[in-house]
């Protein structure tokens, strides 16, 4: 089978077999029967199986956006698909994959949200599903198999235990929990942070199971975890040491960075961070950065005070001020830029994101950036077509009002800078000598020296050599984000 190639700028009739010819939906390679498929861009669409077994992925970002319209982010049954990886799936009522089948399905490095019946389980089916460096957030029910490095944020999160699998290294937080075993045995939690959980415990043999979530009971975090170990004994049989071994509940501190605006990396030095399980983390995220960015941008290329682009035909950029950290530091992570700037009339937000459906009778505004949802919509100004997954600009040219049976549109907020550059030194307040560095703000940050110890490349630009680069190491920086106007539809 070959590998497909699929944007929001493609077409349905391509072959789908490269960047140059992609298609314009996932089902429409999924139909042409390829795999593994790479995406960019968002998308509104219930899949269903094709003719070969599918792994999805993304580069850059892939979006998958229900708009809260769509039932299921799979129509049907999952027999035909075997993983995503790098995949945002959000706004959909239900995503279940539940129904056994022979192949384990791999989920990694994805971020789920707004699902109001979310279930990764395969019960009585062997191999199980596993969730690798996963982030759940704002889902209302959500059951699972495995949870490796995941992190569960809100809504009712039910884990069901099957013989030796287990949960490890993640962090579930602000949630009900359910733990309800379906084959008898030791709990296999382990190497988990419960912060400000209640508990129900089901599923035993002991005749003892709970029926309401209940926080546990004790003077600190240490009495309230011992607490939940003796209820999971009384439940499960067995003694209280045999549970939650190596994990912890968390009352006191916090976890994460920001969680209100969907920034889920760790407080340096917090619990999570300090946790170890195979030299690893807890969680999906590591610890933030501990030189966050400056709150505001002090110079301006092709952006307004308000942060607005003057021409769209343009590059843009944005610098901050020099950063004093006060002494040399090294710099674990890039905290990701949240709102900083909007492209044509678009927030450049926290993560892309996608506005409520505007109907045919509502008009569109004048330099905004919208996707057609459900069917093709015409303009009425100009008669042209919009097909389904067309991102496009509104123009009073084109026409401000659209027909169409049951189409519709949403405004695009786009998606936030993927990259950063920088200029930094150890030495000097200045920066007058220092080059700008091209940096990956979801990886480490990793530069290469010259042989005068100058900064020379950073880990995105072209001549970056990782066998040499070393942590960067810095006191004296400075940003500026660029957004592209390659970028911006046509």
């Amino acid at each position: 089978m070959a590998a497909g190639y699929v944007t929001n700028y493609g077409n349905v009739e391509n072959d789908g077999l490269s960047w140059d010819t992609p298609k314009r939906s996932i089902q429409s390679a999924i139909d042409a029967g390829l795999s593994p498929i790479s995406g960019v861009g968002f998308f509104s669409e219930a899949l269903s199986s094709g003719p070969v077994s599918t792994t999805i992925d993304s580069v850059g970002f892939l979006v998958f956006d229900g708009g809260n319209n769509l039932s299921s982010f799979i129509d049907g049954s999952f027999q035909g698909f075997r993983g995503f990886s790098n995949i945002k799936i959000r706004n959909y009522l239900k995503l279940r994959q539940s129904i056994g089948f022979e192949v384990n399905w791999i989920w990694n490095n994805c971020i789920i949200s707004n699902i109001e019946n979310l279930s990764i389980y395969r019960p009585q089916y062997e191999p199980r599903n596993k969730l690798t460096n996963c982030l759940f957030f704002n889902n209302s029910i959500s059951h699972f198999d495995i949870l490796e490095n995941c992190t569960v944020y809100g809504g009712e999160v039910n884990l069901r235990q099957f013989g030796d699998y287990r949960f490890k290294n993640s962090i579930i937080s602000e949630s009900n929990v359910i733990i309800n075993p379906l084959y008898t045995g030791d709990m296999k939690i382990v190497y988990t942070i419960f912060h400000n959980c209640t508990f129900k415990f089901t599923g035993g043999d002991q005749g003892a199971d709970e029926t309401t979530f209940t926080a546990p009971a004790g003077a600190d975090d240490t009495e309230k975890l011992e607490d939940l170990r003796a209820r999971m004994a009384v439940v499960y049989g067995g003694v209280a040491s045999q549970y939650l071994q190596n994990c912890r509940y968390q009352t006191d501190g916090d976890l994460f960075i920001d969680p209100a605006k969907e920034n889920f990396y760790l407080v340096p030095g917090c619990q999570a961070a300090r946790m170890s399980y195979e030299a690893g983390y807890i969680g999906k995220y590591p610890e933030g950065s501990l030189a966050d960015f400056a709150g505001d941008f002090v110079s301006y290329t092709n952006i307004d005070a308000s942060g607005n682009i003057i021409d769209q035909t343009v590059d843009a950029t944005a610098e901050t001020d020099i950063v004093d950290l006060l002494k040399l530091r090294h710099i674990n992570s890039l905290e990701a830029l949240g709102q900083r700037a909007t492209r044509n009339g678009n927030a450049v937000n926290v993560d892309a994101d996608l506005g409520p459906a505007i109907n045919p009778g509502t008009a569109l505004t004048d330099g905004k950036t919208y996707i057609v949802r459900d069917e093709a919509i015409s303009q009425t100004a100009s008669g042209k077509t919009r097909d389904v997954g067309e991102t496009f600009i509104a123009t009073t040219a084109d026409g401000l009002d659209f027909t169409s049976a049951t189409g519709y549109v949403q405004e695009i907020y786009l998606d936030k800078p993927r990259s950063i550059e920088l200029k930094v030194s150890k030495t000097d307040p200045t920066l007058a000598n220092a080059v700008w560095l091209k940096m990956d703000l979801y990886a480490e940050p990793r530069i290469n020296y010259d042989v005068n110890g100058v900064p020379q490349y950073g880990n995105l630009d072209p001549n970056y050599d990782e066998a040499t680069s070393e942590r960067l190491f810095i006191r004296y920086w400075k940003a500026r984000v660029t957004i592209q106007a390659k970028n911006l539809p046509a």
